[in-house]
């Protein structure tokens, strides 16, 4: 019983940062979205903070494609280039 409990917990716990580093992905897509479309640095990092797990779907598959296109299907280089154009996620 109590190796069950363990298993779940862990498998819940890989969910969870699955989810949270896939939440930072989308909103860094939507972050260098906005700074493209000519937003300033604070407007696109509100845009991106607006981005909840509900809502997140709707960039999915452009984001997939945009880091597939620029990066080579690497999400870590994309939040990383956000990052240093003033990301905060």
């Amino acid at each position: 019983m109590e190796i069950l409990l363990i298993i779940i917990f862990v498998a819940a716990c890989i969910w969870a940062y699955s989810v949270s580093r896939g939440l930072k992905f989308i909103r860094a897509f939507v972050f260098l979205l906005e700074l493209e479309s000519g937003k300033t640095v604070q407007e696109a990092n509100w845009f991106a903070r607006a981005v909840d797990f509900a809502g997140s779907s709707q960039y999915h598959d452009s984001a997939l494609g945009y880091a597939r296109l620029v990066y080579g299907g690497r999400q870590l280089p994309l939040i990383a280039r956000a990052r240093q154009l003033g990301f905060e996620g």
